[in-house]
């Protein structure tokens, strides 16, 4: 009995399920953005079907967003009952960190690279730029757009331009033949302090790919999106008109 109080005390606390399209405890938006937005979420339902949540709250409790959307997904279950038609955008305005959770129903049209995209390419320069309203606002149009098919997928999105190539001049290739051979002989002549400068550039690169998927920018950790939740639920609206 003891153990299983621990483990409920620790559980994930769940915000209680919305009345609205566009839930913000943190007061991370503005009266009018929040208004804006829940009626063009109220009325794209109206019209598709497809239930789009916004959620913005300030802290997951020290739980990893990952674990703390997944729950909430779960216990909300947005979307059509059998069609598990929902997304979630969350945003943790204290933790500053952002997920898209996605519904059965829409994982074809809402892919992980797509949602990605919709936080790395869209929220976070809005949000560094301290434009909360309109980030939120771009954030909902892209992700409606990626759902009709309008938007181009990731991968046909046209490649970053290639830096010019400069050319090393003569002097310049002489002096790195010539400091690479007095380095190779230097480590000939000290192979102990070879051997460890090798190790120390092997811990750098390890350390450097262990996290490959968060990312910084000002201090806001952008975390990439899965839409696979680890069960399926049924799906039943999470908001209702009033």
């Amino acid at each position: 009995m003891i153990a299983a109080a621990v483990c409920a005390a620790a559980e994930i606390k769940i915000p209680k399920s919305p009345d609205q399209w566009v839930t913000d405890t943190a007061g991370f938006l503005s009266a009018g953005a929040v208004e804006r937005i829940n009626d063009r979420l109220r009325a794209y339902e109206a019209e598709s079907g497809h239930q789009i949540l916004v959620y913005i709250g300030k802290t997951t409790g020290g739980y990893p967003i990952e674990e703390f959307a997944v729950k909430t997904f779960q216990a909300w279950a947005p979307g059509r009952k059998g069609l598990d038609d929902g997304l979630i955008l969350f945003i943790m305005a204290d933790d500053r960190k952002m997920r898209i959770e996605v519904g059965y129903g829409l994982e074809e049209k809402v892919t992980d690279a797509q949602a990605a995209r919709i936080i790395n390419q869209v929220l976070a320069p809005k949000f560094q730029a301290e434009a909360r309203d309109g980030g939120v606002t771009a954030a909902v149009d892209g992700l409606l757009e990626i759902i009709a098919g309008k938007a181009p997928p990731v991968e046909n999105a046209p490649p970053p331009e290639a830096a010019p190539k400069t050319r090393l001049t003569v002097g310049q290739t002489i002096a790195l033949v010539i400091g690479g051979i007095l380095f190779l002989a230097f480590c000939i002549t000290h192979p102990r302090f070879a051997f460890g400068l090798l190790r120390l550039l092997f811990i750098i690169a390890s350390t450097i790919s262990l996290y490959p998927e968060e990312h910084y920018l000002n201090g806001l950790s952008l975390i990439t999106c899965a839409t696979r939740r680890p069960a399926r639920v049924r799906a039943r609206p999470a908001v209702r008109d009033p």
